[in-house]
């Protein structure tokens, strides 16, 4: 059966609710991209070292008061792996001593190969050392000394993914040795393969990529915006056609756009806005949620996204299905996450990140290590992203899809591409937008053979 409540009934009723509005609201966050990790880092293997001038100066800085290493003046140095920035940060009641290599004209504290020492401003003693082994603030090894015994964690786009790893080093050890050294001790316990994806596995996701991407040049935003089976534009909730003057996609269209250009050159035909309506309330077994169904409709964009990979499964992939729920993400690698993305905050104060909840999937705080995780162990997928908060009843509503293609590229760096009410964002804003949500995945398997569809058709 479709839906006869139009889509717009429970957008309308969000402000009221105490919900964030997106779907509704057009691309104007398109222009907040904030990129953080940086491309052009080395292979595992041949990771940047300086664990020389460590050496040098472990009596003068490291292991120094932290009167006289804070006074240390800032110096910059050559070694055989490049050029590097030394320099003591202070913050709250700790002193963060910190070696970070030059990228591109500047000296980022995450930069691949930066090793930063966390130390306490009273007693002088070394807390912890984070060792960047990518160019982003969230990948690092963390090594740490405990009853006599030092330790390390392996920390991968925020998500906790080995705690407690012993490192067979005393700490004095650690605060010079090499980061080569630390893994090449630890490849027994740590699959750090993990972190050498081939990038050939990759090229669909990032050919795919390209091709939206080059596609939104004819698109615009239109409040309830889908398409029809004949691919013509047409409000969702009502299935009229669009005037062609201000035809357009809203967030779940966009999405239907993206899936259609995949189905349509396998099969000659599109979805169908009507198709994708359909409510899935089998799926549902929360007897408090039923009596919202037909007021608020307030799993939209779950049962949209759903049916939109369960369509691009049966083109792409397997016609014979065993349930719409089968693209559904539901195992986290991680239990897991590091609630600070700065270079130098931070401890083990390590937050919980629960197993997958029914119907609403996981907190957005570990989406891009789940996007990574993904990536590395199944390649070639894109994901549908539904995100959902609940109002101040407790009632959960799922207001906004987004599109996410997480590949590596030659280099090895991990790149998720964003894109949301045709218009494409970038994992950092759309993390930051969404804190304290939760984000449902479905897999969808990508091709380069995407062919964009047009808007013509709309009505006058």
């Amino acid at each position: 059966m479709t839906r006869t409540i139009p889509a717009r009934r429970w957008q309308a009723l969000l402000p009221a609710l105490g919900l964030l509005l997106i779907c509704n609201g057009g691309p104007s966050f398109a222009a907040t991209q904030s990129p953080i990790a940086l491309p052009g880092d080395h292979p595992l293997g041949s990771i940047p070292e300086n664990s020389d001038l460590r050496q040098r100066d472990l009596e003068t800085f490291i292991s120094a008061s932290p009167a006289v290493a804070q006074k240390l003046a800032r110096g910059r140095f050559e070694n055989p792996w490049g050029t590097w920035q030394r320099q003591s940060i202070r913050s709250g009641p700790s002193l963060y001593l910190v070696y970070s290599a030059r990228r591109d004209g500047s000296w980022p504290l995450y930069s691949q190969g930066s090793w930063v020492a966390k130390k306490d401003s009273t007693s002088g003693a070394i807390l912890q050392i984070k060792l960047f082994l990518k160019s982003d603030p969230g990948t690092f090894i963390r090594v740490y000394p405990d009853s006599g015994r030092v330790y390390l964690d392996l920390v991968i786009y925020g998500g906790v993914l080995r705690e407690g790893v012993p490192l067979p080093f005393d700490w004095k050890t650690c605060l010079t040795i090499k980061t080569s050294a630390i893994i090449e001790a630890t490849r027994a316990t740590v699959d750090w393969a993990l972190l050498e994806p081939d990038p050939a596995q990759y090229a669909d996701v990032s050919i795919l990529a390209g091709k939206i991407r080059a596609g939104l040049t004819s698109l615009r935003y239109a409040d309830d915006g889908g398409l029809d089976e004949e691919g013509r534009p047409v409000y969702i909730a009502t299935g009229l056609p669009q005037p062609a003057k201000t035809a357009g996609l809203n967030c779940s269209g966009f999405a239907q756009w993206v899936v259609d250009g995949l189905i349509r050159p396998e099969t000659g035909a599109f979805v169908g806005a009507a198709e994708l309506s359909q409510r899935l309330e089998e799926t549902r077994k929360s007897s408090v949620v039923e009596r919202f169904e037909e007021a608020l409709d307030p799993y939209f964009g779950l049962d949209w996204t759903r049916n939109l990979a369960f369509a691009a499964r049966a083109a792409l992939e397997s016609p014979r299905q065993q349930s719409i729920l089968e693209s559904d993400l539901r195992q986290s690698p991680f239990s897991l996450v590091a609630p600070s993305r700065s270079a130098v905050n931070g401890g083990r104060e390590y937050l919980e990140f629960p197993d997958y909840a029914q119907d609403a999937g996981f907190p957005t705080e570990g989406l891009a290590a789940l996007l990574w995780w993904q990536a590395i162990h199944d390649p070639g997928y894109f994901y549908l992203a539904s995100l959902s908060e609940q109002d101040k009843r407790g009632l959960r509503h799922h207001y906004h899809v987004a599109v996410l293609l997480p590949w590596f590229d030659s280099g090895g760096a991990f790149t998720v591409d964003v894109f949301e009410s045709a218009a494409e964002t970038s994992l950092i804003t759309l993390s930051a937008r969404t804190a304290g949500q939760m984000v449902h995945l479905v897999r969808v398997k990508a091709s380069r053979d995407f062919e964009a569809p047009g808007l013509s058709g709309a009505g006058d």
